[in-house]
């Protein structure tokens, strides 16, 4: 059973409460996916024009005292109200997931809203809803490393397993080990990066996922004109997870993503 969830890095254990599940549908929402279709003129047939997502992700729950510590009192106060609160009601989007015992760990981005649970006068739990800012979860921060030089031909394989279609933009660290233009090519697409008057020993970073941004060490590495602005991304098809990834330059190349999970909100 679950009664755990860790959010912005802090569990709910560790303030004292535990977490009770409100859901009663049989049913929830995993993929809400619904196409934008079109219809020709004189033409009974329907075609996509692209697709959307009806909701993200949201579900409500009660938080109460952990009666096996506080069996004398299990009401809240004012400052234990105030204390949640402040872990849970912020103005930004933070990293929740549930502590499953069978360590099914999927993680979600989103924020709380709070409202407080009355019997009489006493204040015996809150109900908290969380509000996910996508319409399905992601896993644990998947990091691999790979080198690159002579021995392997410049060439690794890199697989994943997400569960949506399309391309993830990861974050990725590049030690170069060389001088030169550097193309970093994923001959599973045939879409090359390219970095012109790349140093031997710097380090340059893509920030694919939000950031859309690149950066180095070297502050002399003028982008504007030594990069051609093609991210390296990562490509899933149903039948294709397989991404082959060649470097021109010897160097040591490390990838950060997660993976898209569609699983649904307890």
């Amino acid at each position: 059973m679950i009664t755990d969830f860790i959010f912005d890095g802090r569990t709910l254990s560790s303030f004292g409460y535990i977490l009770i599940f409100e859901n009663e549908e049989d049913t929830i929402d995993v993929s809400n996916i619904n196409f934008v279709e079109i219809k020709g003129a004189r033409n009974d047939r329907s075609y996509r024009a692209g697709y959307k997502y009806e909701n993200n992700y949201s579900a409500t729950y009660t938080i109460i005292k952990n009666p096996c510590d506080n069996s004398d009192n299990l009401d809240m106060s004012d400052e234990d109200i105030s204390e949640l609160t402040r872990w849970l009601c912020r103005k930004q989007y933070k990293w929740f997931s549930f502590i499953d015992p069978d360590n099914n760990q999927v993680w979600y981005k989103g924020y709380f809203t709070v409202q407080k649970k009355e019997i009489g006068d006493s204040v015996v739990g809150l109900s908290i809803t969380f509000n996910t800012n996508a319409p399905y979860g992601f896993s644990g921060e998947i990091i691999s490393t790979y080198l690159c030089n002579d021995d392997n031909d410049r060439q690794f394989q890199l697989m994943i397993n997400s569960d949506e279609e399309g391309y993830i933009y990861p974050d990725i660290e590049i030690k170069l080990l060389e001088g030169g233009v550097f193309r970093l090519r994923n001959a599973t697409e045939d879409r090359t990066t390219v970095l012109l008057n790349c140093k031997e020993g710097e380090i340059i970073k893509l920030y694919g996922y939000d950031l859309q941004q690149i950066e180095s060490d070297n502050e002399d590495h003028d982008y504007i004109y030594d990069f051609n602005y093609k991210f390296p991304r990562l490509h899933n098809l149903y039948t294709i997870n397989e991404n082959i990834w060649e470097c021109s330059l010897n160097c040591e190349i490390t990838f950060k993503y997660r993976e898209i999970r569609k699983v649904g909100l307890k």
